[in-house]
């Protein structure tokens, strides 16, 4: 099967979020909720120590911080100006392109494409944005002029500049949205940092959205007389995060330039160092929050806002969470930009530079606490690990007049001022993971700080101003020797933080890393300064390189425990990817690229690893197993009667989950584990009363396949629990035939279905169905038109703006003067399927008589929304609602 008809079934909807398969990498974060999550078993705590390297591939380009794709058996990497397609269980060539200019350095965005155009890559070429086809790796020359738009035309105001795309874009439904690098530093002049979207197919600029205010806009009043002209920077040039049940992207945006000094820029400087909540269709502003006014330190917010759910005074709360270079985490209200645990504005030190107006406050949150060292006491905070560094760094300080009067102290003209953290952070383009099941974020920062002061000088554009100097020449100057890259502060130098996001407060943090030369001398644990970042899999686990000790290792989810450690020939200054191959093997990915801003050895290759190849007949079940989702086969029939297929309708799913190693079913005629709480021994069992059962609750569970009929009895409590396993978890609800007559007493449930059972006029007879929608996974086996024997039903309380109709029942063959048909539009549909919350839904009336289950087309209808990601990673592929 090629590429295109593998992956075309997810194609109809936000592409950034649509896997083919759970185990894949769709996206530079997995999905567009910047969650790196992956919900791969097989790699778990107890193995984990035995992983091995599986294949590396040598790019030949240093600094990569790819982090790859695997979508549909191909793997997408970028390497200077190369996008490669390799095999992901071994790392063999089977395309390469090479771009005019600098592919993104960070990955490339995937959009599976529609019915007319098949799945392209997009990526930064130098100046422009280039799509490439997915499968061929030829440029997809129906895009723009001839495969390429300019990224420069539309954000040039009176003056040129350059323009790149360091990290990819992100694609929504058919729109590819792009941040850029358009200059940074000096001088103030350049091109605009717009966000905009694109048209996936023609490559036709839809929207934009000014970083900086134009004349008449919102926000520009924040910018002193017409200082908002032509100024460069204020650019995304990190990653974007979406949500896609809202239509919202969120941008960090970086700071304006010059970034040092802001005497042409007083104000506080709208949209910089933002968070911006975007309408993803349209480019509008929801809503923002400036987390630095008036960046006089390089505080770009650089990594993706990680959408998380906050459990709070009994209810939910859709959030988003911004890690930023100030080693602050801050946590919003995801719909109207409100803090969730609080924030402060707090005075902060003035500039006493001339003509700098530097703002008297700044934004700090209540809690989380912060996350590593933002300021420096020099009476106890000096290195003192070795009496050699000792001495050097108390010899910067004195001989260079340095000084700190906590965060936020802004160089000045008199002395040299010592700031934590550093430009590099803190937190930076690393960002965050998040285990959903935990309620966790994890998050890596280190503890360097930066030093300068102000001296008169030019920019680079020769004119005359105040520039910053650090005590060894330059622009940017760290707080450590240069020559051993050692830290001038007290350990640790770099850790990996835990947050609960439902109370905000710190659940756990560990060193992350050592520095090669003290672990020598007996030395250990003292963190390393680190860039890349984390992911985390349903496993428990967290997969991390990043550290200039030139390691990948795992931790622990829940203790931060560190489990794994091995040697790369180069930092991973990246973040890792995992994923299930072809093989039944999952694999953990890394850049190995060093170099950068940590001036760290240069290295060119990606590495994979995997737990050791099966040798026995045994091994290869065993390997499924580590990955198969759980099923909660439920047929509740103890109020109705035991409708005639629900037993071979279970036994038919159950071998096919089998068969395949896809999942594991578990029977149950009863409703005992519709329940998020322990399930527990009653009274009168002749065990211990409250000693709990072998039995899994929700909890457990991936995905429900519902074949229940009439009244079920469920308490409250358990309603509120089913309802959250779809809504709030991301879990799958899949519900067959009868199904739709359940629970009509509760309305929400109904909701959730998308519709309601109203009689069967035709009794069991022979009808046509037609499909709506073949490219659906779960529709790829079903004749596109075609006479079934069923007992056909009547549905009501749907509407297609709301479900996503894979197929329908034709009308023209039909008896509509039967006493029983309501319907007067003549819409009778045959299978749906739509999302409820972060969760995906499934029905179809197909299925009643026990002989349908035999029938391939209809064990693969439900297989294959069974086989749907059950996370809202790929809830997203099942709820394809054409508006």
């Amino acid at each position: 099967m090629s590429l295109r008809a593998a992956l075309l079934a997810v194609a109809l909807v936000p592409a950034v979020l649509v896997a083919s398969d759970s185990g894949d990498w769709p996206s530079h974060d997995r999905d567009g909720r910047g969650q790196r999550f992956s919900p791969l078993r097989q790699i778990t705590p107890a193995n984990v120590s035995k992983l091995q390297p599986a294949w590396s591939f040598d790019t030949g380009v240093t600094g990569i911080q790819v982090t790859p794709l695997v979508v549909g058996g191909m793997m997408y990497i970028t390497a200077g100006r190369d996008i490669i397609a390799l095999e992901p269980e071994t790392g063999k060539v089977l395309w390469k392109y090479t771009a005019p200019g600098n592919a993104s350095r960070r990955g490339v965005a995937y959009w599976p494409g529609d019915a007319t155009t098949p799945p392209r890559l997009f990526s930064g070429a130098g100046d422009k944005m280039v799509a490439v086809d997915a499968e061929s790796g030829k440029v997809s020359t129906s895009f723009g002029d001839g495969g390429y738009v300019d990224l420069k035309a539309s954000v040039r105001g009176d003056v040129d500049g350059s323009f790149g795309l360091v990290s990819p874009p992100i694609v929504y439904k058919s729109i590819v949205i792009t941040g850029g690098n358009n200059g940074e530093q000096s001088p103030s002049a350049g091109l605009y940092g717009d966000v905009r979207g694109w048209d996936a197919r023609s490559g036709k600029l839809l929207w934009s959205f000014h970083t900086v205010p134009r004349a008449g806009e919102p926000g520009v009043e924040t910018w002193e007389g017409e200082s908002w002209k032509n100024r460069s920077g204020t650019n995304m040039w990190a990653f974007f995060t979406v949500d896609v049940e809202r239509g919202i992207v969120y941008a960090p945006i970086g700071s304006p330039t010059a970034d040092y000094y802001g005497a042409d820029r007083h104000g506080k400087n709208l949209y910089g160092n933002s968070i911006v909540a975007l309408d993803a269709d349209t480019g509008k502003l929801k809503w923002f929050q400036q987390l630095v006014h008036h960046d006089l330190w390089d505080f770009d917010l650089p990594a993706a806002p990680t959408l998380i759910d906050v459990k709070r005074n009994g209810r939910t709360i859709p959030a988003v969470a911004v890690v930023t270079k100030m080693s602050l985490l801050f946590i919003f209200d995801r719909v109207t930009g409100e803090p969730i645990f609080g924030l402060d504005e707090r005075p902060v030190p003035k500039s006493n530079v001339p003509g700098e107006s530097s703002w008297p406050t700044q934004p700090f949150p209540v809690k989380p606490a912060p996350l590593g060292r933002i300021a420096f006491d020099p009476a106890k905070d000096f290195n003192a690990l070795t009496p050699d560094h000792l001495a050097y760094c108390k010899d910067l300080w004195e001989k260079n007049g340095m000084y700190t009067n906590g965060p936020y102290t802004p160089p000045g003209t008199e002395g040299t001022m010592v700031n934590f953290p550093s430009t590099i952070g803190g937190g930076n383009w690393n960002g965050a993971s998040y285990d959903p099941s935990l309620g966790l974020v994890f998050t890596n920062v280190m503890n360097l700080g930066q030093v300068a002061k102000m001296v008169q000088g030019t920019d680079r554009s020769g004119a005359n101003t105040w520039v910053r100097r650090a005590p060894w020449g330059g622009v940017v100057g760290r707080f450590w020797n240069p020559e051993t890259k050692i830290p001038c502060s007290t350990p640790p130098f770099g850790e990996l933080y835990a947050v609960n996001v439902n109370t905000g407060d710190i659940a756990w943090h560990v060193p992350l890393g050592f520095v090669e030369s003290l672990k020598s001398k007996g030395i250990d644990r003292t963190g390393a300064l680190n860039l890349g970042g984390s992911i985390a899999t349903a496993s428990g686990l967290i997969f991390i390189g990043a550290t200039t000790d030139s390691r990948l290792r795992a931790f622990e989810s829940k203790t931060g425990k560190q489990l794994w450690e091995v040697p790369l020939d180069a930092p991973a200054h990246s973040v890792p990817m995992t994923f299930m191959g072809k093989d039944r093997r999952q694999y953990v990915v890394v850049a190995a690229g060093g170099g950068g801003y940590l001036q760290s050895p240069a290295g060119t290759k990606l590495v994979a690893f995997a737990l050791p190849a099966a040798t026995s007949s045994q091994a290869v079940p065993a390997a499924l197993r580590g990955n198969r989702k759980h099923v909660l086969a439920w047929g509740d029939v103890r109020n109705g009667y035991q409708h005639e297929s629900i037993s071979h309708a279970f036994a038919t799913i159950e071998r096919l989950g089998r068969e395949s190693g896809a999942f594991d079913t578990y029977f149950r005629t009863d409703s005992q584990l519709i329940t998020k709480h322990p399930i527990t021994f009653k009274t009168g069992t002749g065990i211990a009363t409250g000693e709990q059962l072998l039995a899994h609750n929700l909890d457990y569970f991936d995905a429900i396949f519902f074949f229940g009929v009439r009244e079920i009895d469920l308490t409250a409590e358990q309603r509120a629990d089913l309802l959250s396993f779809v809504k709030d978890d991301g879990k799958g609800f899949v519900t067959a035939h009868s199904g739709a007559t359940a629970f009509f007493s509760w309305p929400e449930f109904g909701e959730m279905l998308g519709g309601r059972f109203d009689e069967h006029p035709w009794g069991i007879t022979d009808a046509t169905i037609v499909v709506d929608d073949p490219s659906f996974p779960a529709m790829k086996n079903f004749p596109s038109r075609s006479v079934f024997h069923d007992e056909h039903y009547q549905l009501k309380d749907f509407a297609r703006d709301k479900v996503h109709v894979l197929a329908h029942l034709d009308a023209s063959t039909l008896d509509l003067r039967a006493p029983l048909v309501h319907r007067k539009d003549g819409d009778f549909p045959v299978a749906w399927t739509k999302t409820y919350g972060r969760g995906r839904v499934f029905y179809s009336t197909l299925g009643h008589e026990d002989t349908a289950w035999d029938n391939p087309a209809i064990q693969q209808l439900y297989f294959g929304a069974l086989r749907l990601p059950s996370s809202e990673a790929g809830s997203e592929a099942a709820a394809t609602v054409k508006r």
